[in-house]
């Protein structure tokens, strides 16, 4: 069952909330003898779900504001529209986009909002595609799972791999450096010359030593 939309007014509604949760906290006697590390993780974790929030109420308004258009040009003689949902995980959280998608028998089917946002086909947004990438040049795929992690990203270790070793889909997907064999390496996905085992010489084997002749 799909999430009900918030009417346009309230879209942020949710974010400021939050943002203003927070300004009460730091603003609160009990936080006046904290210490700076406190401060800081709280603020972040809070700043990180304020955004999530503001990123999905962009999502909502773009979904509510495609139901009061007329069907594209895009959309077959005859296409019903039908509303689709799915996640889009962030590199500030997972957010929910809804859209229409427009159906014809036999039909190609239309979703302008897919289009127009540049969704990817897999769940991870451009962004954490990005900064597994990035980060795969310099760590392992063990830390780079470790570094998202601490972003309050969850990426599995088989998906951080496609993600690296497949032809890039968008601008964003980029591995630079030492290239793409030097991940496919670290990724156990190829054999290292070193442990291939040595071919037989191919070289004739000699024939019989000639006598020298003997002299009078």
């Amino acid at each position: 069952m799909q999430p009900q939309l918030p009417l346009e007014g309230e879209a942020f509604a949710a974010a400021t909330r939050s943002f203003d949760s927070l300004r009460t906290w730091i603003a609160d006697d009990a936080q006046a003898q904290a210490g700076h590390a406190l401060v800081e993780r709280h603020v972040l974790t809070e700043v990180r779900e304020i955004g999530r929030l503001i990123i999905q109420a962009h999502m909502d308004l773009r979904a509510l504001r495609e139901r009061q258009l007329p069907p594209p040009e895009a959309a077959s003689e005859g296409a019903k529209p039908r509303r689709l949902a799915r996640n889009l995980d962030t590199i500030l959280g997972t957010v929910r986009v809804q859209r229409v998608a427009w159906q014809a028998r036999q039909r190609v089917t239309a979703i302008p909002l897919d289009r127009d946002l540049d969704l990817p086909r897999e769940l991870y947004s451009y962004g954490v595609q990005r900064f597994v990438a990035e980060q795969a040049e310099t760590m392992s795929f063990g830390r780079t799972g470790l570094a998202l992690r601490a972003m309050g990203v969850e990426v599995p270790r088989r998906q951080r791999e496609q993600i690296v070793l497949r032809k890039p889909s968008g601008k964003y997907v980029i591995a630079v450096g030492r290239g793409r064999s030097h991940l496919r390496e670290r990724a156990g996905l190829t054999r290292r010359r070193c442990c291939s085992p040595r071919r037989p010489s191919q070289r004739p084997p000699a024939g019989p030593a000639s006598r020298p002749t003997p002299t009078a």
